[in-house]
């Protein structure tokens, strides 16, 4: 299948993009609301804000063309558990850590629901989308 660049750069910049807009949007919450940061970095968050739909549609886009080429379940599935799985269950981790460091709370009862949903932390319900949604 022919790769086209331009498709290549826009899931770079929506990469860098989804990077900022979490970043800003964890940094707002440290800064005081009202102050010429806090307006500063709000402005950066919520213009980066179309950036998680974005991605979301250019490798669901990207996805869907491959299927046109040749689809198969088996390798469907293979491919999403070595692409997203594992590290989904990473990411997971590295974000209940951090959740358990920063506020010292870990739910073990709730651990299941966090992974099945995408709860671990607020953005990784992302993943648990690319897997049922391509």
């Amino acid at each position: 299948m022919e790769r086209f660049p331009w498709v290549e750069v826009f899931r770079g910049l929506a990469i860098l993009e989804v990077v900022l807009h979490h970043v800003t949007g964890r940094f707002l919450r440290e800064l005081s609301p009202g102050s010429l940061e806090w307006h500063l970095l709000a402005a950066m968050n919520r213009t980066l804000h179309f950036a998680v739909p974005a991605f979301l549609f250019m490798t669901s886009l990207v996805l869907g063309a491959s299927f046109v080429r040749a689809f198969r379940l088996d390798r469907y599935l293979q491919n999403r558990a070595l692409r997203l799985l594992w590290p989904y269950l990473l990411w997971s981790g590295v974000y209940l850590a951090f959740r358990y460091w920063d506020h010292g709370i870990f739910q073990p009862e709730r651990l299941l629901h966090q992974l099945l949903w995408g709860k671990a932390y607020f953005h990784l319900y992302e993943a648990v989308v690319k897997v049922l949604y391509p």
